[in-house]
């Protein structure tokens, strides 16, 4: 997700809505991101054809200039080959010095 421009110390808030489309229930073990982002996401099973959010905040204090932020969602499924399902959202922008 791209937020454009803010200003340092604003607290930038994004929402990541995704659909489950494979045929079983999808589970989130976890959020992975920096200590400056806080994150919040279902706790409880997705089920096929279901729509769930994932939810970020991030804190622009002390961060000015051009920024990117990857945080990986960490489900507690596999892929075909058994290894863990790992799927990665973004956020990006520009953080403008507070005056």
């Amino acid at each position: 997700m791209t937020f454009g421009e803010a200003t340092e110390g604003d607290e930038i808030v994004a929402e990541y809505i995704f659909t489950n489309i494979g045929a079983s229930p999808l589970e989130i073990e976890l959020v992975s991101a920096c200590d400056c982002i806080r994150t919040d996401w279902p706790r409880e099973a997705i089920l096929p054809g279901e729509a769930a959010l994932i939810s970020v905040v991030y804190d622009t204090l002390g961060r000015a200039g051009e920024t990117e932020k990857t945080l990986d969602v960490i489900f507690k499924n596999t892929d075909f080959n058994g290894y863990p399902l790992v799927k990665q959202i973004w956020l990006k922008g520009k953080i403008m010095p507070k005056d």
